[in-house]
This record gives structure tokens, sequence and C-alpha cells, in this order.
């Protein structure tokens, strides 16, 4: 059955008349019976539905008379009054519910309510009164007051809501917004203070005086400053108090700032913010979490302090285990040449044999002196994590044959240094030969030096059939390591019995494979077999030979390299020590027969010489420190000195037994040479790069 309308868009009531004449027609057209059961199905369903949201709601529901008995309640209402049956209300007035000293006022709601606002059916509301539960124990309720019309008669609804729980909850947050040992502050979105915790008062010294914080800016406690990295608190604060999103940017959640107590004095802190918006808020709030970091930085600076000394006593440890091996290791080499110089025959010619194997033994002494220190520069650049890679096609092959043929006459008679190449082929890898050719002797050299019999075994093979992973191993037939030596293998400075050499030979190289991003490590077992295995893992790439189609071409170029310099250069050596200018002359003297050399002492007197319009040198050899002849002048300061200057293009090259090529490079160094200088091949090829080509 369908009721029709006259205006069915509209939702004003029609008029009494016009809803008489509805009825009429729609009694004559179905008979009172059928309007009357569809009314009653109507009326059913409103019920049911209105029952239903009584019941579902979460605040208290009573329909009162207009005397103020209660006529009916919902469940929520019982268990808030603490009831089990409507029966157990229902008649009773409504005020027997609500404490307080006068509840006649109460009861004067009900007997003479305030007229409701034209249009609305709400009466008043009465917010936190207090009710009386079944219990005797008092609550705290919000009443919502408004009336309907039932049966031509005047009813009352009274809509309740526990604010107990509220209550309890907000005493619980102000109860924890007090106790926090951090200061908290309040803000509206313009940044004036609206409260502040105990902790506050306490930490900025304000002494509980709220007149003198409540209503400030906040940048009263956080002065503004718009040299803040990222800009200023405010600018943050302004930009996104009103922003639509809750969550707060990093930018004001974690961060350090400088704040001012009430006499002045300033403090860091760290500052977190966070956006708030209750119910009962109008506008959206900020709660500032302050907290004093003076003990953080001052615990921070002792950190600090202390890493700062340990790593001065580890590097003044470092230095001192450095010089006490040093003097240690060249005392045996220096009182051999010494010995050798004293025992020279007077009559070289005569005793020429002699003569030659005595230089040949002074001659190994300053090898191994030399080896010691270039040990030492490298292990003082793997401190300071100054070593670097210089990656360019290697033949791992032919560089284990030179391992092999330099470390042979340091192997013990009876014991037999073997090396295989086991790399299919493909011998060529993309690596730094220097570094790779270090690494290996130095393992080898550590195996020769425990290895009084038996053999010595050096390998390369591929472990991956991508050619990406090249291992080197070295066996020996050693005593082997026992189990509580291992953990020191690889520490500098460390030696096992009366071995010799510095003990660095295996922390370097640990230290080249560790930075090549390899692994190494020993097995060895004392207790079941002698002897020991080092295994190295290089992440090393197979490339093509290079050099295939240029063999007949290196060939001819490496007889040409090898021949000494037939042109005529001019050479000026700076160095302040007469023996170091002499030995360099006699060098250029053999590889360089035509040459040229003027000298001088100092870094001054090299740039008067350099001066005279009728000067002009190819080469320039500058040692680092002069000042034993009175020179003020570094090296480097000489050669930037030589290169601001017109004219001059001569090749410079750095010559030092410091640890300072880098130095000689940025002042504009061609070369560098460690002392004691290279060999005269490399003397050669670096002349002919640098000024022949």
């Amino acid at each position: 059955m369908k009721a029709t309308s006259s205006d069915p868009s509209s939702d004003t009531p029609a008029p009494p008349d016009e809803l008489q004449d509805k009825i009429r027609a729609l009694v004559q057209e179905y008979g009172m019976e059928a309007c009357r059961k569809c009314l009653q199905i109507a009326i059913d369903e409103q019920q049911q539905i209105h029952q239903a949201i009584l019941e579902a709601s979460f605040d208290g529901f009573f329909l009162v008379d207009q005397q103020g008995f209660i006529k009916s309640c919902n469940r929520a209402a019982l268990q808030l009054f603490g009831y089990d049956a409507p029966s157990e209300l229902v008649g009773h007035h409504i005020v027997s519910l609500v404490g307080g000293a006068d509840p006649a006022s109460h009861k004067r709601h009900f007997e003479h309510p305030p007229a409701p606002e034209p249009g609305s059916r709400i009466l008043t509301h009465m917010r936190d009164v207090p009710a009386r539960h079944k219990s005797g124990v008092e609550v705290r309720v919000t009443i919502g007051l408004c009336f309907v019309e039932l049966n031509k008669q005047r009813h009352y609804v009274a809509f309740v809501r526990d604010l107990t729980k509220q209550q309890r909850q907000d005493a619980l947050q102000q109860a924890t917004f007090n106790a926090s040992f951090d200061p908290i502050v309040v803000t509206n979105a313009a940044g004036t203070i609206q409260t502040v915790n105990q902790a506050m008062f306490e930490e900025f010294g304000y002494q509980e005086k709220e007149e003198e914080i409540i209503g400030a800016s906040v940048t009263q406690l956080v002065p503004d400053s718009s040299q803040e990295p990222g800009g200023s608190l405010m600018e943050h604060f302004q930009a996104h108090a009103h922003h639509p999103s809750m969550v707060v940017p990093p930018s004001l959640r974690n961060r350090e700032m400088t704040a001012i107590r009430a006499d002045g004095t300033e403090f860091p802190i760290k500052v977190g913010l966070q956006k708030i918006k209750q119910d009962h808020m109008h506008e959206l709030h900020l709660v500032g979490f302050i907290r004093n970091i003076t003990d953080e930085k001052k615990a921070m600076e002792v950190t600090r302090m202390e890493g700062e000394i340990q790593a001065h006593e580890a590097k003044v440890k470092m230095e001192r285990d450095m010089a006490a091996y040093f003097a240690h290791e060249l005392r045996n080499p220096l009182g051999a040449i010494d010995s050798a110089l004293r025992t020279m025959p007077e009559d070289l010619v005569q005793n020429v044999t002699e003569a030659q194997e005595l230089l040949k033994s002074i001659q190994v002494c300053t090898t191994f002196m030399s080896q010691i220190m270039n040990n030492l520069s490298d292990v003082r650049q793997m401190e300071e994590d100054r070593i670097s890679l210089q990656a360019s096609p290697v033949n791992l092959g032919q560089l284990l044959t030179e391992v092999h043929t330099m470390l042979l006459p340091s192997v013990r008679a009876g014991v037999e240094l073997r090396c295989t190449t086991d790399m299919g082929g493909r011998n060529w890898v993309m690596g730094d030969a220097h570094r790779l050719k270090q690494a290996m002797t130095n393992i080898a050299s550590n195996a020769i030096k425990y290895t009084i019999s038996g053999s010595i075994n050096l390998s390369l093979r591929w472990t991956d059939n991508n050619n990406q992973q090249v291992q080197f191993e070295c066996s020996d037939t050693g005593p082997g390591i026992p189990q509580d030596e291992k953990a020191n293998l690889f520490k500098p400075f460390v030696k096992r019995g009366g071995a010799p050499g510095t003990g660095l030979d295996l922390a370097i190289a640990k230290h080249i494979v560790d930075f090549m991003g390899g692994s190494v490590r020993f097995e060895s077992d004392p207790a079941v077999a002698a002897g020991s295995t080092c295994i190295a893992n290089l992440p090393l790439a197979a490339v093509a030979d290079p050099y295939t189609k240029r063999s007949a071409i290196r060939s001819v170029e490496k007889k040409k390299d090898a021949q000494p310099i037939v042109e005529s250069l001019n050479i000026l050596i700076v160095d302040d020590i007469a023996m170091n200018r002499k030995m360099v002359k006699r060098r250029f003297t053999k590889i360089a027969p035509h040459c040229h050399i003027s000298e001088a002492c100092t870094g001054e007197e090299a740039l008067e010489i350099c001066k005279r319009e009728d000067t002009s040198f190819d080469v320039i050899i500058l040692d680092m420190y002069m000042d034993k002849q009175g020179g003020v002048m570094l090296g480097t300061d000489t050669a930037k000195a030589l290169r601001g200057r017109d004219g001059c293009d001569a090749l410079l090259i750095g010559c030092s037994g410091n640890d300072v090529a880098q130095e000689f490079y940025d002042a504009g160094a061609k070369f560098f040479w460690s002392k004691p200088m290279p060999t005269d091949m490399e003397i050669i090829e670096q002349i002919r790069m640098g000024c022949l080509s």
C-alpha cells in the first residue's frame, strides 16, 4: 500500500485539514481495517527501529513523564546506575538518581523546564552533574533533556552520559603530565603557551608562577633563531600547525635547540612535538616534550675525548713499536755492512773475487733494510687508510714466477720452493700488480722464515666457473701454527719464536687482501700433522691478454728502454746531504752518461740557480726536508715555487725517505722516488716518459 502526496518533494508536514482529507481518501479507497493494519505495521517497525537504536546506544536513555517519573529506560541506563531490570527504575522520579546538595533544583528542570529555542526540542544540557549509583557511589554524568508529544501529553527524553571513565582518564593523564621528569608545554597553533607541567617550572626556574608563563609565546622558553639548520622552530611550527595531517614531520619530532631559563642562562635541549585535537578543543594544539641534554652532551664529549686519547695512545704505541722493531731489525744488517767494509781488502785489483763477495753481501743487507723501510711505510699508510689500488691488466702466472725468482735466494738449503699455476690458460686479470705481488711475497716470505726442511708450494687457480675468484695458496712443511697463536697471526709486529723479520709481512698481506675485498686464513693443526697452508681468496676478474697483438712491438720497446739515455740532459739535484747528492749523481752518470748535473743543498739555493738566464733544467730532483744546511723551504714548497714560474717546464721528481708522495704530487711533481732510489730501469723509463717522449 503506497501513500500519495500532492508535493512529494516537500519535507514540510501537511496542515491538519489537508492531512485529514488524505486519510479519508485512503480509507475510502482501501477500507478502514486495511489502513489500520498498515498503520500498525508501520508503527511497530518504527518502534522496533527505535528500540534497537536505544539498546545499541552507549548512552543511557530515560523516557520521563511531565512530572519527572520514569516510564522506560534502555540497557545502558541500567548499567550506568547499577540496576538489573527496568522495573527497578520505572515509576521512580528521575531526580532520585541525581545527587548533589540541591536535588530540588534538578527537579525544577522537569517541572518548569526552560523554553526550547525556535524549531528545537532540546530543553537543557546539564554538564558534570553528580548522580547516585545503586551501590551509593557517586558518578559524574552529563544530562541532555528534550521533549516529545505522546498521546497529546508532553514527555521528556533524558540522555545520560557517564563522565566517570573520562574523568578518571583525564586525571590519569594529568597525573602523568605532572609526574613526567621532562618538561611538557602545551601551546595553541600560534605558539601561545596554554599549560605546562611541574617539571617545566623546575627546569626553567619559574617557581610555579603561572602568570609568568601561561599566555606567553613559546619563544620565551626556546628563543627563535633563523640561523638554526633547516630554518627556525617557529617557521616549521607555523608551517605544520594547520596542516591537515596529524603526523608531525621529522623537523619537529626530534630537534636539538638551545633553551633559556628564567634567569637568562642557556642550556641544550632536545624537542619533540606532537599534534593533539580533542572533542572539547575548538582548535588544534601542540604538545612539546623537552629534554635537557646537558649531561648527554657532556657524556658525548667525554666519550669523544676518550676516543681521541685511545687513538693517540694507540698511535704512540704503534710508533714506539715501529721504532723499536726498526732499530732491532736494522742492527744486524748494519753490523754486517760495517764488518764487510772493515774487511774489504785494500788492494781490490788483486782480490777482486773477495771484494765482489763482500759487495754482494752489502747489497743483500741494503735490500733487506729497504724492505723493512717499505714495510714500515705500508703500515703507516694502513693506519691512516691511505693505501690505494691502481687496477690494470696483470698476468698472474708471470707475477707468481717473479715472486718465485725473487724469493728463491732466501730459501734455506735443503728446502725446495715450487710454484704452479692452474689457471687454464686464463692468466690475465684486472688488478693492482704491485699490491698483488706484495701480498704474495709477504705470505711466501713468512713460510720461508719457518721452514727449515722439506718444501714450500705456491699455487694459483680459479675457484669458480665464471673466472671471478682466484685462490692463492702457500703451503709449507714447517712446524705448523698452534691454535692459541692463530688469533694473533695477522697483527703487526707479531713474530713466532726467533724468526727473522719485523712481524709485518702477514699484517700487510691481510690488509691488502681485505682492501681488495678478499679474505685470507690459515689451515694448520700441529697436533695432527706438521706444516701449514695460507689461503687467500681474491676477487679478480679475468680479462683478455691486452698485448697479444703487440708482443713484437713490446719486445723492441723493452730493449730500447733498457738502453742508457744518450740525450744530453741538464739535471739539478737538490738535497742537504752531500753523500745523497753524490750517490744520485753516480747513478745518472751511469744511466745518462752525457748529462750535465748541478747541485743545490737547499730549496732557496735551487731557486737562485733557476733564476739565472743561462740556466734551464730538464730534470729537477727534490729532497723533502733540507734543514741540515739551514734550508727553510720544503721540497714541496720549492716544487710549487718552480711550477709558478713562467718558462719552468722541467720534470720534477720528489725523492725522500719519508712517506710524502702525495704531497709532492699535489705540489706538481710528476714522479716520486722513495729512498733508496728505484732501479736503473725504472729511472730510465720515467725520464723517457717525463721529458723525452
